[in-house]
């Protein structure tokens, strides 16, 4: 039995062990891997209710509006009113997924459960100087989207 392989079929084998190595190492990345380290730090504190935390992450003219019972412009009012309305709700978040990550934007797709079921949120980041100086969250559907 012979080990020698033509050098054609010797440099085809190892294109393919190469090309192989390339599409792998491309699709084993995880999605929050583009999150930055500002808003990945942000659900960190929300899955750990801490709003010290939180109040860290944010600058001091920080905004926040929501689709929920946060209706109010002020980011003081919505990290004062956090803790109550996360526990109220038993929130819990699922799933995260960024979905545009630039210089001072950052869209997330957020997956929560609660009292009342799934909810499917995008949420949106305006960063500056590493603070969160706004943060938006939309309702997106009744049910989280699989991904």
């Amino acid at each position: 039995m012979s080990n020698s392989l033509s050098s054609s079929t010797r440099l085809f084998l190892i294109s393919t062990l190469i090309l192989g190595a390339l599409l792998t190492s491309n699709k084993v990345v995880k999605a929050d891997d583009t999150m930055p380290a500002t808003v990945s730090e942000w659900y960190d504190a929300v899955r750990e209710k801490n709003t010290d935390k939180i109040n860290l992450l944010v600058s001091q003219n920080f905004s926040a509006q929501s689709d929920y019972a946060i209706r109010d412009n002020s980011g003081i009012y919505f990290i004062d009113n956090f803790q109550q309305w996360y526990d109220r709700n038993n929130f819990q978040i699922i799933s995260t997924k960024t979905e545009l990550s630039d210089r001072d934007n950052v869209i997330v797709s957020v997956c929560y459960s609660s009292s009342f079921g799934e909810i499917q949120t995008r949420e949106v980041f305006n960063v500056s100087d590493q603070f969160i100086t706004k943060f938006s969250q939309q309702r997106v559907a009744n049910k989280c989207k699989k991904t």
